[in-house]
């Protein structure tokens, strides 16, 4: 067996998923995984997860005394240690480094000088696993040694059998009354644009219920949010089922900025997209979940306009015909491009380049 170690300082939830898939299939290909976090940042009681502290003399130890045959880094360049550490292993050890990244600093695209250290990486790394494909674009050394894990969710844990009587029965536990359903979930953020979805529901699209699924609204959208009859707000859910029910009773999922992995969720319910078309944005265009969306297809894009917004969302809410040929291309772009198992089979493929299998 081949010993793997990856490290993510913050291991959040959703990668946790993402990695109880990997030790357990990776051992299939004769890699044992082991996860490693910093301790400071989260507290994981799990098997084949520890948690040390993220410094460069703590990863020579460890590295010393465990001797793994590779490491997987997925740490941001503001650990500062990070890339004198590549060096060392480099230098001297066998162990063989993969950096999992977007390569660059994507905001920083057309500014090469700023990019020079996220370079200097991909020089020192003896593998690199990035996002997804456009971001080879971006890289100006051995392509060889690039792989691609297209970013996902472990769609494994979600329950998309849910029945209807189930569902009926969680929409009348959040009281809503109207009968088609869109659907936000992800923590609010200014990127996301919620404000527009509030100013839309608030004042035009009384008929169609809007369902806030996420922590972080301010005072002002919650009171906004006490004056609509057609808006509702549940915080956060971390529990799969309880979500995994929450995409099965929407009709149309719609964050009208930064998308993340909200559309990987979306699309395996087949719950097609409405969003802002930022096709110009470096941040989003970087996105793999980006890559999955396509107009007129899966869902719609809105020119950034509230006016649009509505007329988009209303369009689909009131069309089943359109809506049902989206929720079926939705599902096949899942399918297609965005099962946990693309995302494992790049990653063993990077181990197997590095251990030379």
């Amino acid at each position: 067996m081949k010993k793997v170690f990856l490290f993510d300082p913050t291991t959040l939830s959703y990668r946790e998923k993402i990695y109880d898939f990997f030790i357990s299939e990776f051992s299939k290909y004769g890699v044992d995984l082991y996860i490693y976090y910093e301790k400071e940042k989260c507290n994981i009681q799990k098997d084949k997860y520890i948690g040390i502290e993220y410094t460069f003399k703590s990863f020579k130890e460890l590295h010393k005394n465990e001797k793994p045959d590779v490491s997987i880094f997925f740490i941001w360049l503001s650990y500062t240690f990070s890339i004198p550490f590549l060096a060392y292993l480099r230098l001297f050890s066998k162990t063989k480094s993969i950096v999992w990244s977007k390569g660059i600093n994507i905001t920083n695209i057309n500014q090469p000088f700023k990019n020079q250290i996220y370079y200097l990486r991909q020089r020192l790394a003896d593998a690199l696993i990035l996002y997804s494909e456009f971001e080879k674009q971006f890289i100006i050394t051995n392509k060889e040694k690039v792989f691609v894990a297209n970013n996902t969710i472990n769609n494994k844990c979600y329950n998309t059998e849910i029945s209807g009587e189930e569902v009926i029965r969680f929409k009348q536990e959040l009281s809503i009354k109207e009968n088609k359903v869109v659907l936000f979930v992800g923590r609010i953020e200014k990127r996301k644009n919620v404000d527009i979805l509030l100013e839309v529901f608030s004042r035009e699209l009384n008929g169609i219920a809007l369902l806030i699924v996420g922590p972080g609204l301010s005072h002002t959208q919650e009171e906004i949010i006490k004056g609509a009859s057609n808006i509702y707000a549940t915080g956060a859910i971390y529990d799969i089922e309880r979500l995994s029910l929450c995409y099965q009773l929407a009709d149309i999922f719609c964050i009208p900025g930064h998308l993340g992995l909200g559309i990987n969720e979306a699309f395996l319910f087949g719950v097609p997209v409405v969003t802002e078309n930022m096709s110009n944005s470096n941040d989003l265009v970087s996105s793999e979940p980006m890559m999955l969306f396509k107009d007129n297809y899966n869902g719609l894009f809105f020119n950034g306009n509230a006016n649009d917004l509505s007329e988009k969302l209303e369009l689909l809410a009131n069309n089943n015909e359109l809506r049902d040929s989206f929720s079926e291309n939705a599902r096949k772009t899942f399918q297609d491009r965005a099962l946990i198992e693309y995302m494992r089979d790049g990653f063993l493929k990077s181990i197997k380049y590095v251990t030379n299998e």
